[in-house]
């Protein structure tokens, strides 16, 4: 019994020491938080073409800069290749083209699933070109509707570079986290 007790309290202590932190010093602090892949607010996958997505879960506090946010929910995607922006890599008569779909026609490429197969799209994504001087072409992807309160997936359609159809896992509780920042 004394055994099962110690047991307790071991697990116990473990369990409370995993959470997530609910208060931050500084707005840098909190993102340097969710910036380290160990914290799950990243996933990513390298695909066999060498092209690397990376899918970040941005906490609203962070983007509206309050401590009273909306509903409203934001994730980061970024598409990189080697390295570099993933539609530098095109041929010049095709980056244009990529250009303008970035900006205009990701929102019906993008969007979330829920565990029975609804679909959510997104309210709008801002994708700002930055003509090959970047590590990736990044694209802020937001949600302005109520979600379920359980996991969701986060879709990405083919899109015209043979990338397929790409899934990732949305943790509810990562989508939701609201900590407190003492200053932005």
């Amino acid at each position: 019994m004394r055994r099962l007790f110690f047991l307790f309290i071991i697990m116990v202590f473990i369990c409370g020491c995993t959470g997530m932190p609910e208060k931050f010093t500084s707005s840098q602090d909190a993102f340097q938080y969710i910036s380290d892949r160990e914290n799950g607010f990243i996933s990513d996958t390298l695909l066999p073409s060498q092209v690397k997505i990376n899918v970040q879960v941005l906490p609203s506090v962070l983007i509206q800069k309050t401590n009273n946010p909306t509903l409203i929910k934001y994730f980061n995607v970024q598409f990189s290749y080697q390295g570099n922006e993933l539609l530098a890599q095109l041929p010049s008569e095709d980056y244009g083209t990529y250009v303008q779909l970035f900006s205009f026609g990701m929102d019906q490429k993008i969007y979330l699933i829920d565990k029975n197969g609804k679909s959510y799209y997104p309210s709008m994504i801002n994708y700002q070109p930055s003509y090959k001087a970047g590590r990736s072409n990044d694209l802020l992807v937001v949600f302005d509707e109520e979600l379920p309160d359980d996991d969701l997936k986060l879709s990405i359609d083919e899109f015209g570079l043979n990338l397929g159809r790409l899934n990732f896992s949305v943790n509810k509780e990562q989508l939701n986290y609201k900590p407190f920042i003492d200053k932005f």
